[in-house]
């Protein structure tokens, strides 16, 4: 509080008993005005028994000038007028916490076009994410420790680290310090970057729920795990033919069975059947034939407003306007292209 006000407090409790609750709540009100100047005129009229009209008066005056001053607070001194308030003080913080911040679930078996989806969810108002993010498959906060290589492309060493959560060693061992997973989440999100630093000005004043996007989570030792973690969270699962799907593998040195793709998707249709409306499947192939009518859908599912020109990563683009030209340019190559991979290399269809 500025001297001129803690003077007007102390003249006013040499009348008043017991101001300390009172007091209390006009202190703790810095970033709200009204609620400043009201709480002095309760205190005021409260505990002053005006013995005359002319002492009435006087408070009167004294009420409308203190209001004046604080009112002036949470005005912008370069207009003056309410529509050009600093709109910062209006932002709070979401009251959504926990798991209940996560927006989404991106998953599918790697290489099945998980990446494009989540790409172009993160273009959404007030939504980010990391490329991918992994915490997930950790049993308890305390074991992210283990979880490679998704820990290792959180840290501030990873070469993508802005498109990553960017976590120090110190920053990581508080995550791991959480009493439970929706803790872990909130730490994270009152930490990386992608939640603090990211220009999402036209519709918040920065992203505050998450996408998680980690192909890992489909495989059936996990994804019942997941699903159990995040009561009620939408799950979309990307599904791409197995021939395509298994050379996509291949062209990475990996082999996938058809044994192991079936157990994928049948433990999916079990997850469906207990976890009932939480699962949306897409098919790949319609993605790259229909992207826009795809997405669109996806967005729906989601509660989202859909912009085709999302595709085009403009609002990722937008919210990432402060951070260096290479980073630009890489969001700048995932534009949606039905005949590339979400990352610009040439698909094998």
């Amino acid at each position: 509080e500025s001297s001129q006000h803690r003077t007007v407090s102390a003249q006013f409790s040499k009348h008043a008993i017991a101001l300390s609750h009172p007091l209390a709540l006009y202190n703790s009100s810095t970033d709200f005005p009204v609620i400043k100047a009201t709480t002095m005129w309760v205190l005021t009229i409260t505990t002053i028994q005006p013995q005359s009209w002319l002492r009435y008066a006087v408070l009167v005056i004294a009420f409308c000038a203190i209001s004046t001053i604080l009112w002036d607070e949470g005005i912008s001194t370069a207009g003056g007028g309410l529509e050009e308030r600093d709109l910062t003080v209006l932002d709070d913080p979401p009251l959504l916490h926990g798991t209940s911040a996560i927006h989404a679930i991106v998953t599918g078996l790697e290489h099945s076009g998980t990446t494009i989806v989540g790409n172009v969810l993160f273009n959404a108002p007030c939504i980010i994410g990391a490329i991918e993010t992994g915490f997930l498959l950790a049993e308890t906060p305390a074991d992210i420790g283990h979880i490679t290589p998704w820990i290792d492309w959180q840290g501030t060493t990873c070469e993508r680290r802005d498109l990553y959560y960017n976590l120090t060693h110190d920053e990581i061992d508080v995550m791991k310090k959480a009493k439970d997973i929706g803790e872990m989440i909130d730490i994270l999100r009152k930490t990386s970057h992608l939640f603090n630093n990211l220009n999402d000005e036209a519709y918040c004043r920065k992203p505050f729920n998450m996408v998680d996007k980690t192909p890992r989570y489909i495989h059936p030792q996990y994804f019942e795990d997941v699903l159990a973690k995040t009561p009620g969270v939408p799950v979309i699962v990307v599904k791409k033919d197995f021939e395509p799907l298994k050379e996509s593998w291949a062209q990475r040195d990996s082999n996938l069975t058809q044994e192991f793709y079936d157990d994928v998707f049948d433990n999916v249709e079990a997850m469906m059947t207990k976890y009932p409306g939480r699962i949306t499947t897409i098919q790949y192939e319609d993605l790259k034939s229909e992207p826009a009518t795809v997405m669109e859908g996806i967005f729906a599912r989601l509660d989202l407003t859909w912009d085709p020109d999302y595709l085009n990563m403009s609002n990722l683009k937008r919210k990432f306007s402060d951070y260096d030209p290479a980073t630009l340019e890489l969001i700048d190559q995932w534009k949606f292209s039905s005949g590339k991979h979400s990352l610009g290399l040439e698909m094998v269809v």
